[in-house]
């Protein structure tokens, strides 16, 4: 969501049209344009065959019906295209929502944007609700095999300050092939410290799939497991097979897993401080298409202009680190060399400034 470098980007004009009815259908409509469309495009499979998608000028992030079943206190169903239940961190829609400006490891690594389906929540009284749902898979327009994943939100309000929510997705997420199942849990909790103005947020993520997982190597200066250390990169390693377009198999179940916390301390009706550590390990490669631990750091500046409603300034410093050295340098390796047209060296950190605007009306 982030790519560009030295640069002015547009990262998101959001259009959100909603149409509640009391007993009745209404709906609900994310149309987004600017850099999250690009990323939501080129993570989303449009058809049965995975490709990247670029200079998308919109993505239609949301679109779903929305009916209350007269079922004991009211089932709230939800059929068509919506953001996932997993994360603390969302897709922002008509209001920004995310105390960070970038997003997080989890959020971009670990775990599926968007679902389309239909999802049903009953709330047994005001401390405690269901939410259960069945889908195409993770990002997936059209079913791309031959089952479909099932997902689920508990969520736990023991007391005021208090909020803990169970999140879990389970199914078929490899291309025309519906025999590897994958799963993910993702329980969060959330406390409003007894010190005005801080909350703490917590989150644990554990994923793991069947093989075989499809992934796509990703580039490293020092090398890359999967692949042999020969031009052109990458030649699959004789213990990997190829897989559908450009992808290497592999063979065995892989699992990711991360942790992230988050402290927010709101100094006064107009500043806040929010900072942000995680830590991602991608076991097998599947995430990321390298083997790696990855971490990093965020301190957010937030600002709500005075005398103008919905303004919001961000100041925001990052710092992301990896065992595997995954961060792009500016020199290309010499013509003829293993690594050419890549960059000669590769970085295991790299370091982000970022200013921003945002604005809801």
């Amino acid at each position: 969501f982030d790519v560009n470098c030295e640069t002015y980007n547009l990262a998101q004009f959001n259009l959100h049209i909603a149409r509640v009815s009391d007993g009745g259908v209404g709906f609900v409509t994310d149309l987004n344009f600017g850099e999250l469309a690009n990323a939501m495009a080129g993570a989303t499979r449009y058809f049965n065959n995975p490709g990247t998608f670029s200079n998308n000028e919109f993505d239609l992030t949301q679109a779903y019906l929305t009916y209350t079943a007269p079922v004991g206190t009211g089932i709230n169903l939800e059929a068509g295209r919506f953001v996932t239940l997993l994360g603390a961190e969302i897709i922002p829609t008509y209001a920004n929502q995310n105390f960070n400006e970038s997003r997080g490891l989890l959020f971009t690594l670990g775990e599926p944007l968007t679902h389309t389906g239909i999802r049903g929540t009953y709330a047994f009284n005001s401390n405690v609700s269901l939410t259960l749902g069945a889908n195409n898979g993770w990002d997936d327009q059209a079913d791309n095999n031959d089952g479909q994943s099932v997902e689920g939100e508990l969520s736990l309000n023991p007391t005021s300050n208090l909020s803990l929510v169970l999140n879990g997705i389970y199914g078929p997420e490899q291309v025309n092939h519906g025999n590897s199942q994958r799963w993910a849990i993702d329980p969060i909790a959330t406390w409003h410290t007894p010190i005005p103005g801080l909350q703490l947020i917590g989150e644990y993520l554990y994923a793991e799939e069947g093989s075989p997982v499809s992934v796509v190597p990703a580039y490293s200066a020092h090398g890359n497991g999967f692949c042999q250390p020969v031009a052109p990169f990458c030649t699959p390693s004789p213990v990997y097979t190829t897989g559908p377009n450009g992808t290497i198999n592999i063979p065995v179940t892989s699992s990711w897993t991360g942790a992230a916390g988050y402290i927010v301390y709101d100094l006064n009706d107009h500043i806040e401080f929010a900072s942000r550590g995680e830590w991602f390990r991608d076991s097998n490669g599947a995430r990321t298409g390298l083997r790696q631990t990855l971490g990093e750091f965020t301190e957010t500046l937030n600002y709500k202009v005075p005398d103008v409603t919905g303004l919001l300034a961000r100041l925001e410093y990052r710092h992301d680190e990896s065992n595997a050295a995954p961060f792009f340098g500016s020199t290309i390796a010499p013509v003829n060399s293993i690594n050419f047209p890549n960059p000669d060296h590769t970085y295991n950190g790299q370091d982000t400034f970022m200013v921003a605007a945002i604005y809801s009306f």
